[in-house]
């Protein structure tokens, strides 16, 4: 037998050991993708049978109850992986800006629960042609409510300044929310002056970096028998010294 007929028998043997390989790793493959399939399949029947048919929005704000309502009727079908709660958390709080915050229980099969808070606008921002609504954290946000006339005071300061100002907007609202209501324009003077205007000529100027501490002080000077009821421009800026004249209702001072 010569050596090529002797290798004959050995390739044989080595086609039909490849082949054999390849069928069974077809088969697993077959295998592998049949119970992907079935997985794929039951999941999306899964998916869809835990569909969101019906939902329950708690809120003391008719018309955030009511947006929220047409958002969700506006987003169906929503399926189980769509109606996912920290998903559909930021698509509401993104669609909704009078929102300012959301809390969503899914109670399987088909329902949610949402409570929502809107935002609280303690002021108007002014800049240049545009007026947006500003919240006690200094967001300034575009309101989706019509027909408001919002009587609020309004500022005139640069975006990194509205956190500061929210807070001590909604400070002094707390504090007293006559003397609140009166208030008709907040500015920062650089460096480090708060100014605000109110009714009858009034007006404050007061440190930045302690206006929250000032606020409740000068409140308290001011409901002082000697001072109580009468008009004040007030520079409350020093620490150790404030410095009061008595306004007229045009803005001066006697």
């Amino acid at each position: 037998m010569t050596r090529e007929n002797r290798r004959l028998p050995q390739a044989k043997a080595k086609m039909l050991e490849l082949s054999e390989t390849w069928r069974t790793g077809l088969k697993r493959a077959g295998i592998t993708l049949l119970a992907v399939g079935c997985l794929a399949i039951a999941g999306n029947a899964a998916n869809h049978a835990l569909s969101i048919y019906s939902w329950q929005v708690e809120s003391d704000d008719p018309f955030l109850k009511q947006a929220i309502n047409e958002e969700l009727g506006n987003m169906q079908p929503l399926d189980f992986l769509q109606s996912h709660p920290a998903r559909l958390h930021d698509q509401l709080l993104t669609a909704l800006p009078d929102l300012a915050d959301i809390r969503i229980a899914r109670h399987l099969p088909n329902r949610l629960n949402i409570v929502a808070t809107a935002r609280l606008p303690v002021a108007l921002l002014q800049q240049k042609e545009t007026l947006k609504l500003v919240d006690r954290l200094g967001h300034a946000y575009e309101s989706q409510r019509t027909g408001v006339a919002w009587d609020l005071p309004v500022l005139r300061i640069g975006q990194e300044k509205l956190p500061e100002a929210g807070r001590l907007l909604a400070q002094l609202q707390e504090l007293d929310s006559k003397l609140f209501s009166q208030l008709s324009e907040c500015r920062f003077l650089p460096p480090d002056t708060w100014e605000m205007y109110f009714e009858r000529g009034q007006r404050w100027l007061l440190p930045a970096g302690a206006v929250q501490k000032r606020i409740p002080e000068l409140l308290a000077m001011l409901n002082k028998p000697q001072w109580q009821g009468r008009a004040w421009r007030v520079d409350a800026r020093m620490d150790t010294r404030w410095f009061f004249r008595q306004a007229n209702k045009y803005g001066g001072a006697i």
